[in-house]
């Protein structure tokens, strides 16, 4: 299973390496739903309506490692990049090239690592391979496994969400996404687990008061609505408390 994993990363690799080319070098924007290039003056329309803004990648620069043989990263995981740039491709347009992670679209996949043993706390494995679109290069995965938790032995949570139901809030991707993520964690919520909502911006308060209740966190969820522009009445907004909670996640014992 590691292996095949490793193998599919490393195609899924290769593909944005061409990607990035492919857009570098042509004018084109490809419509995956098409099948073929997209018009730039299509791109610039498509850029101009997207209010999405992306933290600049600035790739590392090559270092001989005879004289610097020291290279550090982050044991954090983060994967919302893979499940972003799919939905760019599902909307038949590639991704804006900033908004591609490499280490996301790695991270989103679950290996089987061998478990640290004796007192260790984490387990290193390592993987070299040749790069598919260098083939003076090499990639080396490199992989951490920490301890298996036992689920039986965490606390249980006592869940709060702040949301935001502001009308900025009103696109397929952003309230009705959050609605459908939620709903998911709900699922998965143990016996003993909490949920409270407070909400923001377009209105403010509790929505709804802790409890372990699945039906009543999803009902709760699903009467979430964006702020209404001033023509719609107020009596469609948000059922919410009149007072305001400052909220933090916590685990109870």
């Amino acid at each position: 299973m590691q292996r095949a994993c490793s193998t599919r990363l490393l195609v899924a690799l290769a593909i944005l390496g061409s990607a990035c080319s492919q857009r570098e070098a042509s004018p084109s924007h490809f419509d995956a739903r098409q099948g073929h290039p997209e018009p730039a003056a299509r791109m610039e329309e498509r850029k101009a309506e997207s209010r999405e803004d992306y933290t600049r990648i600035v790739e590392n620069a090559v270092v001989a490692t005879s004289t610097d043989a020291v290279s550090t990263f982050s044991i954090d995981v983060d994967t919302a990049a893979y499940s972003n740039m799919r939905r760019f491709l599902r909307d038949g347009t590639l991704p804006p090239a900033d908004a591609v992670r490499i280490e996301e679209l790695i991270n989103y996949f679950t290996y089987d690592y061998e478990r640290p043993t004796g007192d260790e706390p984490f387990a290193v494995h390592a993987e070299v391979a040749p790069c598919p679109w260098a083939s003076d290069h090499q990639l080396m995965r490199i992989g951490l496994a920490a301890r298996a938790l036992d689920e039986s032995a965490v606390p249980t949570r006592n869940l709060v969400f702040l949301l935001d139901v502001s009308g900025s809030m009103n696109d397929p991707d952003k309230l009705p996404l959050l609605q459908r993520g939620l709903g998911m964690l709900v699922d998965t919520l143990r016996e003993g687990d909490r949920v409270s909502i407070v909400v923001y911006a377009g209105a403010s308060g509790v929505v709804l008061e802790p409890t372990s209740d699945k039906a009543e966190i999803m009902a709760a969820l699903q009467r979430l609505r964006p702020a209404a522009p001033p023509a719609v009445p107020a009596s469609s907004w948000p059922i919410v408390s009149p007072r305001v909670a400052s909220c933090r996640a916590a685990s109870t014992a």
